[in-house]
């Protein structure tokens, strides 16, 4: 018996595989046990990101940045966290421009931001300052 590619067969590959040994199909396709969704995670996370909404739209209503406890409130609206400054035992890449001396981005290899896509590139171009 010589080895051949499978497609040279008569009938090609779908003939191959309609022959082959049903346990051996199957085993070609493993399958994950069911996963099921913890429901009541689910909709915790969502009230809780609904109750966040309602949070920033009211701060939006109630607030300008001229208002004289702007600074105060945005501390405690929107509150600052650091566990994302290293990710993967890696350092986030723009961690200099929070922690470092006030640089230009330009200046340590940064670039501008250039749309692939013509009419936001246009629409960046005219609301440029």
């Amino acid at each position: 018996m010589r080895k051949s590619a499978v497609w040279q067969k008569d009938g090609g590959v779908k003939r191959w595989v309609e022959e082959m040994p049903p346990a051996l199909l199957a085993s070609q396709f493993p399958r994950t046990p069911p996963i099921f969704v913890n429901e009541r995670l689910v909709d915790k996370f969502f009230k809780q990101q609904g109750r966040r909404e309602i949070e920033i739209q009211e701060f939006a209503e109630r607030t300008h940045p001229k208002d004289e406890n702007f600074e105060d409130i945005l501390d405690v609206v929107f509150p600052q966290h650091w566990e994302s400054c290293n990710m993967y035992n890696r350092p986030c890449p723009y961690k200099r421009l929070c922690f470092g001396a006030e640089v230009d981005p330009l200046s340590i290899g940064y670039t501008p931001r250039y749309s692939h896509h013509p009419l936001e590139q246009q629409q960046l171009d005219e609301n440029e300052i």
